[in-house]
């Protein structure tokens, strides 16, 4: 997928949220939130000594080994690595019409990850910030350990051929 591609898709579901909820609030967060970097469109593999990719991610129910392959993820956590710095960011649906959005950066030590996140949750209230500690699990390829302390793990995303578009 290019890095056109997914700007949409991100852009599409952003805007299929705001249209469904149709809330003020949403659109300033939308507007005033950084847009996260994506990975070049042929990322190589998924490796300890690559994380560049699409991951979904949650802190239970952690899903079979390997990727999650599915349409529209209403979480969506975005890599991209360069030598052993991790950038990216993060969207996610919270509530019926709520959006939050985190901008990071870090480090990945052949598997281990570091990652500190501001995190964006309303206008005009300053971000917070979230600490994220991982370690890649070659097994099922996903990053697994914790966020502020709590439980989390993350699986690589593939974007399934046969979705349609996206719901708005």
């Amino acid at each position: 997928m290019s890095r056109t591609s997914v700007g949409l898709v991100v852009g599409t579901l952003l805007i299929g949220l705001m249209a469904g909820c149709d809330s003020p609030l949403l659109r300033q967060i939308v507007q005033a939130s950084p847009t996260p970097s994506v990975p070049p469109p042929s990322a190589p593999p998924i490796t300890a000594e690559n994380l560049t990719g699409q991951w979904v991610y949650g802190t239970t129910n952690e899903p079979s080994p390997g990727p999650v392959a599915g349409c529209y993820p209403w979480s969506l956590w975005i890599l991209a690595q360069s030598g052993p710095t991790i950038s990216g960011g993060m969207t996610t649906c919270v509530g019926p019409c709520g959006y939050a959005h985190e901008d990071f950066t870090g480090t990945n030590s052949v598997g281990t990850v570091s990652i500190t996140a501001m995190v964006y949750q309303q206008p005009g209230v300053p971000p917070s910030t979230a600490s994220y500690s991982l370690v890649f699990d070659p097994r099922t390829q996903h990053l697994v350990g914790t966020r502020n302390g709590e439980p989390f793990w993350a699986a690589p995303f593939m974007q399934k051929n046969d979705c349609g578009p996206a719901p708005l």
